[in-house]
């Protein structure tokens, strides 16, 4: 996320917590209030160089120590809107709404959607998708809850169908991608995830979830090998 992006979400977040507040407050609040919801606002125009003084020109006239609480909720609630909708693109709003919308498997938008759509540490999302993902292998193969990661996968998923306790693919050179896939995505995605904490675009994350997406599906209907392999 550029410099940019960053501030016009800082600003967003700022909007977010004066909205929060005034849903919280008496029918009456000080200017302070109103005083900081300019400024939000000036900041975003500021930022991306366009008149949006129509948000905020009515309450200018405010002249008393203080506003009536509903007036300001109701702007700050249209600000928000209309600031989301309009610069969607560079929040990163648009491309993560649709991917999360496409998202099939319900235990996986459950627990992953409200950490893609919040202000930051998007790693969170990555984190949790690999937790699912790990979840699943484990119960579909009814492995020992001890294992986990790579080690989970080398011991659920082989590449000889005829070894593996989960097929997922009759043909032979699927079942050899298919169990590359899941062992590398493992060790690169959910090992990082689990083990330390960094810096990941909403973009990003979205589009990892939405591979795991796929993933999952396949776990969903793959096979539990009858004769299991010694």
């Amino acid at each position: 996320m550029d410099k940019k992006a960053r501030n016009l979400r800082a600003q967003l977040a700022r909007l977010k917590l004066l909205t929060d507040a005034l849903k919280k407050a008496s029918n009456l609040a000080y200017l302070e209030v109103r005083d900081d919801f300019i400024d939000i606002i000036k900041r975003i125009e500021s930022l991306q160089n366009e008149d949006l003084s129509f948000l905020y020109a009515n309450i200018r006239k405010f002249s008393t120590s203080q506003v009536e609480t509903e007036v300001m909720l109701a702007k700050a609630l249209q600000a928000t809107a209309y600031i989301t909708e309009c610069y969607a693109d560079e929040l990163g709003v648009a491309q993560t709404t649709l991917v999360t919308e496409s998202l099939r498997d319900e235990q996986l938008r459950d627990r992953c959607v409200d950490l893609l759509v919040a202000d930051d540490n998007f790693d969170r999302a990555v984190s949790e998708a690999t937790r699912v993902l790990e979840d699943r292998i484990r119960k579909k193969s009814e492995l020992s809850g001890q294992l986990s990661g790579a080690q989970l996968v080398n011991a659920a998923i082989k590449q000889e169908k005829d070894k593996s306790i989960l097929i997922l693919s009759q043909d032979e050179g699927e079942q050899r991608g298919f169990a590359d896939i899941m062992r590398g995505f493992m060790a690169a995605h959910r090992n990082r995830a689990h083990h330390f904490i960094y810096n990941m675009s909403r973009t990003d994350a979205a589009s990892i979830c939405a591979y795991i997406d796929v993933l999952l599906e396949i776990i969903d209907k793959s096979e539990v090998n009858k004769v299991q392999p010694t």
